[in-house]
């Protein structure tokens, strides 16, 4: 799942409202018949006398359904459009969450879905297609799936794997994938002892192709190199038509800190962006021996400059640069916007707003290539 924001549940609670925080509790806890009293209090005392796999489960949901009315109200908003389901002006997202995930599961489905696209796809590999005409019919996309199915299933990770696939309203495809991972055996306390919990993990993944420019975007849940080849491979395949991927898709090349490392990155901003700071670097310089080296400040072109004037970023091969975005644009956050960029080709944006103004600038100035 995705990461989880700021949650208070007296506040998540009073915002649900007695009868659906009931409706909840009565599906997984026997004796909410006895309560008539859902305040947090009221609710904590009786998630105490629950075994510890009950309280983390309803401790979850809780989070998962704060989370997507949180950070993704315009999700169930859209979500509720799609489905023609109606919408009480008079709820709060809290509550509107709560209702979907209880009553209409598609729905909120959907929405957590576009929403673990927002959080979740910050952190992405790019690999470009130069062969094959992609065709993302609902044939192809079930051929897919299946391969993606039994790719987990060989490997030893359970059947079981959800494939949706939407497209945005910029015309770019978002498949997320919900699939399990290796059984965990854990001890856990049950009914005062301790007992032996065997559990298969879920995992979410997304991958994102925009046609413009015919770049897969992805980001695993894990960091098995494998996992990644094994998507671009049978998206290459069933989605592309190929046979066989070519090499340099594996090896794609999306992000060149060449600019920052010789000087010819813009760092004066434009229209929508007020300043650029670089704030930190990685760097191999090879010699007599190889020299790793990690550089942090708040302006480091200008502490090189003035306090370093002998050092020189062309001295060496960066590895990975930190850049601070001062956005100036209507909807733009008032807290810099910092991205890690880090060859050949991952970028991670801590926020999602303004992605489009600081990929458009990267791209200006030859950092991001796709």
């Amino acid at each position: 799942m995705a990461r989880h924001r700021g949650f208070t549940r007296k506040k998540f609670l009073e915002a649900v409202g007695a009868d659906l925080v009931e409706e909840f509790l009565a599906g997984r806890i026997e004796e909410v018949g006895v309560l008539d009293d859902f305040s947090d209090g009221a609710v904590d005392e009786l998630l105490q006398q629950q075994v510890e796999t009950v309280r983390k489960q309803i401790d979850e949901e809780f989070h998962c359904i704060n989370d997507v009315a949180e950070k993704g109200m315009d999700y169930l908003d859209r979500a509720c459009s799609e489905f023609s389901e109606p919408v009480d002006d008079e709820w709060s997202r809290e509550r509107l969450a709560m209702y979907l995930y209880l009553r209409k599961r598609d729905v909120f489905g959907t929405a957590y879905d576009w929403y673990v696209w927002r959080t979740v796809a910050n952190n992405l590999s790019h690999h470009q297609f130069t062969a094959g005409d992609p065709q993302f019919t609902d044939e192809a996309v079930a051929e897919f799936a299946e391969a993606v199915r039994c790719n987990y299933q060989q490997q030893s990770k359970g059947e079981g794997c959800r494939v949706r696939h939407y497209v945005d309203d910029d015309g770019t495809h978002v498949i997320l994938v919900a699939r399990g991972d290796y059984l965990h055996t854990q001890m856990i306390w049950e009914k005062d002892e301790v007992a032996t919990s065997i559990v298969r993990p879920a995992k979410e993944d997304v991958l994102c192709f925009l046609p413009a420019n015919r770049v897969l975007s992805l980001k695993t849940s894990g960091r098995s190199v494998a996992e990644r080849e094994n998507y671009i491979r049978a998206f290459g395949r069933h989605l592309f038509g190929l046979e066989e991927v070519p090499p340099e898709v594996f090896e794609c090349t999306a992000v060149s800190l060449e600019p920052i490392r010789n000087g010819s990155f813009n760092y004066w901003g434009n229209e929508q962006i007020e300043w650029v700071a670089l704030i930190e670097v990685q760097m191999k310089i090879s010699g007599s021996q190889t020299t790793k080296i990690r550089l942090n400040g708040i302006d480091l072109v200008a502490a090189i400059h003035d306090d370093l004037p002998s050092f020189a970023l062309t001295r060496g091969e960066l590895q990975s640069a930190k850049l601070k975005f001062k956005i100036n644009c209507d909807g733009a956050s008032s807290r810099p916007l910092t991205v890690e960029l880090r060859p050949p080709g991952r970028t991670d944006l801590n926020r999602k707003r303004e992605v489009e103004v600081v990929e458009a600038y990267l791209r200006q100035n030859c950092v991001l290539l796709v």
